[in-house]
């Protein structure tokens, strides 16, 4: 039988409609602030960058622990990190953290702290190589001859952004002060030799800065996806600086990468570990950036039985509202934090969708803000308190990229039940369950792992094939579902471990109806288990509009009878050696329904009290007109609200 997704015919069709009209028009500061596009390091730094690192086992943290014969200590602030740097000349620095947690950031911010630390003009100088190899993860050239292609990028970055190293490098009177043998070349002939033996120049030139006290701290970042055999050659090139040169190294690394794991025994390692930022701080740093000031529109509401006009400075000053409540459930900002696993960025984008969303108006968190906002002016003004915010909420806002604008490449949201590779005879039941099999056959504690080998030979068993495995393995690296000590590529990993984001997809996201409303829609399904997805979310262009609540049910309901189907489909294909492994893991399809169907329950009211809470009625956007012209006042509202 053949296989479409849902929205296979509207791919790239952009309904742009959908999203919320008003910060529409705030969406170039939106995206500056959640994107940090066109912004410079020094604006991030300067009003975006959270330094909350004091020694307290609820902030965000301890950075500093030294190893061996180090001396202990803690940080309270990035300026005691650079103290601790300065004062300890000598030793190899590793910041350690996730991908995502700001290692970047902070790095940049050391540098500054450092570089700008009052010192006296007759006290040396000091100068950063910041090396971002981000770039370079794919260029096998590269990683095949990493200690010469490391100092050549050092000679390019030094030209390009050290204006007190730099000389030694171009200018002829300066390059002929680090060599006598310079002192008689022609200019010309100079400099091609610099070009031409770039190892040999940078070799001199930090010879110059030791001997006159030039302080080099050479900053090797970005370096997360490189496999673990080139991790530890990076290492070794900065121990080779540091014991030639004396310079100072500072590598970022993901946080499985201590000395330990990597093998390394040396007492003049420092290793500083980066924990997760104040999230809630991040995010409201950029809404404190997004102007409203431009923005000539306002959003009339209906609730209650009262209007309330809302200018976009009162949107944003919910929005905080909202941010400021995440931090109120522990568990909810953990598990929204979890969603990214722990990447900062990932997240921003995350909340960057739901702010956008066309279901904001509705969310319980957004109506609860609005409500203390009423009451602030109608301190008579009586309802029912909405009910407590989950994280289906939030997930519905951060999926709406998948059923409203078709643009799945843009969602942060990871669809585990769609692998996409190709088989011979098209889309199966392998493409359905491939994620949910690694998952649930790797230890769901994280700090154990599994071997490559030994997860790729019990999936063969069950009749999936190894490259597809691979494959799948190798996406499900990609966005941060397993981990590997090894690195983030296939090819370079021995043993697997699921992450935290991992556990939360295929033991918390299977359970939730938000979830499956939305991934079903991009899986390629047989014809009788697809529901029109203009009948499942509306087709006019009204935020409150949201679809019909009986067809969602019914999409639901389809594709879990859908992945009972595949499971079953599974079994029949499954070799005789391998059917007492599959027992033990298959049933998904029943978990999901029976977690699943209470929320479709609570839904449709059926035989569970529901309080009677007001809810917006009416969304009008307020357009400003020109002077001496009546304002245009554009109704969004209509359609049943569910």
């Amino acid at each position: 039988m053949s296989r479409t997704t849902n929205i296979g015919d509207m791919t790239g069709r952009r309904r742009s409609g959908f999203f919320n009209p008003v910060f529409d028009a705030m969406t170039r500061r939106f995206d500056e602030a959640f994107h940090e596009r066109h912004l410079s390091d020094d604006f991030i730094l300067q009003h975006f960058y959270v330094d909350r690192r004091a020694g307290g086992a609820n902030d965000a943290a301890k950075i500093l622990e030294l190893f061996e014969s180090a001396a202990s200590s803690e940080a309270s602030s990035t300026a005691d990190v650079a103290t601790g740097l300065t004062a300890n000349p000598g030793m190899l620095y590793m910041v350690l953290g996730k991908r995502g947690t700001g290692k970047t950031v902070f790095l940049k911010h050391l540098m500054r702290t450092i570089a700008s630390d009052g010192r006296p003009d007759d006290t040396p100088k000091r100068s950063f190589v910041y090396l971002d190899l981000r770039p370079k993860k794919s260029n096998t050239g590269f990683l095949d001859d990493l200690p010469t292609a490391v100092l050549e990028e050092m000679f390019y970055e030094i030209k390009r952004n050290s204006p007190l190293l730099k000389p030694y490098l171009e200018e002829p009177d300066c390059i002929r002060q680090i060599d006598p043998a310079y002192q008689h070349m022609d200019p010309s002939v100079l400099v091609q030799r610099v070009m031409d033996n770039k190892a040999e120049a940078l070799e001199l030139l930090f010879h110059h800065t030791q001997e006159t006290g030039h302080q080099v701290y050479v900053v090797m970042d970005n370096i997360d996806d490189f496999p673990v055999s080139a991790v530890r050659t990076v290492l070794d090139v900065c121990f080779e600086l540091k014991s030639k040169f004396s310079l100072e190294c500072i590598v970022a690394l993901r946080d499985q990468w201590t000395p330990q794991r990597l093998d390394i025994v040396d007492a003049n390692i420092c290793c500083f570990f980066l924990k997760p930022p104040d999230i809630a701080k991040v995010v409201s740093r950029r809404l404190d950036y997004v102007c409203s000031a431009e923005v000539t529109a306002s959003v009339l509401l209906t609730y209650g039985g009262k209007e309330i006009v809302l200018e976009p400075g009162d949107l944003l000053g919910l929005l905080r509202h909202i941010v400021n409540g995440i931090e109120d459930d522990p568990a909810l900002a953990t598990d929204l934090f979890r969603l990214s696993n722990y990447d900062t960025r990932e997240h921003l984008m995350n909340m960057y969708h739901f702010f956008h969303s066309p279901y904001l108006f509705s969310m319980p968190c957004f109506t609860k803000a609005l409500v203390e906002k009423i009451r602030r002016i109608d301190p008579e003004f009586s309802t029912e308190p909405p009910r407590r915010v989950r994280l289906f909420d939030f997930l519905e806002c951060f999926m709406a990229v998948h059923s409203l604008c078709y643009d799945i490449s843009s969602s942060k949201v990871f669809n585990i039940f769609h692998h996409p590779y190709a088989y011979d005879g098209g889309p199966d039941y392998r493409n359905v369950l491939i994620y949910t099999r690694i998952l649930r056959m790797l230890p769901s504690h994280e700090s154990e792992t599994l071997n490559k080998g030994q997860l790729v030979r019990r999936l063969e068993s069950l009749g999936y094939g190894a490259d597809a495995v691979c494959h799948a393995l190798d996406l499900l690296l990609r966005h941060a579902l397993v981990e590997s000590v090894q690195g983030v590529r296939e090819a370079d990993v021995v043993d697997v471990s699921v992450s935290a984001k991992g556990n939360m997809y295929s033991r918390g996201l299977l359970a939730e109806y938000t979830y499956l409303l939305y991934v079903s829609d991009a899986v390629p399904l047989p014809t009788k288990y697809r529901t029109d997805v203009d009948l499942k979310y509306g087709t006019a262009l009204i935020p409150l509009n949201r679809g019909d609540l009986d067809r969602k049910i019914e999409g639901v309901e389809n594709f879990i009878r859908f992945i009972e189907e595949e499971e079953a489909a599974e079994a029949e294909c499954c070799p005789e050696r391998g059917r007492p492994l599959l027992q033990s893991y298959s049933g998904i399809g029943g978990e999901m329904r029976e977690q699943v169907e209470l929320t479709m329950q609570k839904l449709l009211g059926t035989g569970v009290p529901r309080r009677r809470v007001d809810k917006i009625e009416r969304v009008a956007v307020i357009a400003q007109a020109p002077s001496g012209a009546s304002q245009r006042e554009e109704d969004l509202s209509g359609g049943r609200h569910d």
